[in-house]
C-alpha cells in the first residue's frame, strides 16, 4: 500500500484507537481508517507515528512478555543477560505471547 499523508485529526484518532484498544485486531482498526492492518501494527510497535500521542504506551517485545520466560529463558537462548531483555526478544525466533 502506498504511503499516505493523513489530516492531523484523523492521524491522532487512528493512533489513539490503535493504542487504546489492544483487544481489537489490527485489520479491523485498519478497515475503520482505510489503512492496512500492518499500518496499525506499526503504530502499536512504535515504528510509525511515534510523535503522535507519545504518552500512550507502544508494544515493545521483551523476554518478560514471552511464554517461555519464568524469570529466565526456559529455552536458554538468546542470553537476555548479555543482550538485554528487549534486544534478546527481538532477535529470538521462539518468542511467543503468554
Amino acid at each position: 500500500m502506498p504511503s499516505r499523508t493523513f489530516p492531523p485529526e484523523m492521524l491522532e484518532a487512528m493512533v489513539t484507537r490503535a493504542l487504546t484498544t489492544w483487544g481489537i485486531p489490527e485489520r479491523h482498526i485498519g478497515q475503520e481508517f482505510g489503512v492496512s492492518g500492518a499500518c496499525i501494527g506499526n503504530i502499536r510497535r512504535g515504528a510509525n507515528h511515534k510523535t503522535v500521542r507519545p504518552e500512550l504506551p507502544r508494544w515493545i517485545r521483551s523476554c518478560e512478555a514471552c511464554g517461555h520466560w519464568t524469570g529466565y529463558c526456559d529455552l536458554g537462548f538468546p542470553d537476555p543477560e548479555e543482550e538485554g531483555i528487549v534486544r534478546a526478544a527481538c532477535e529470538c525466533s521462539a518468542w511467543v505471547t503468554r
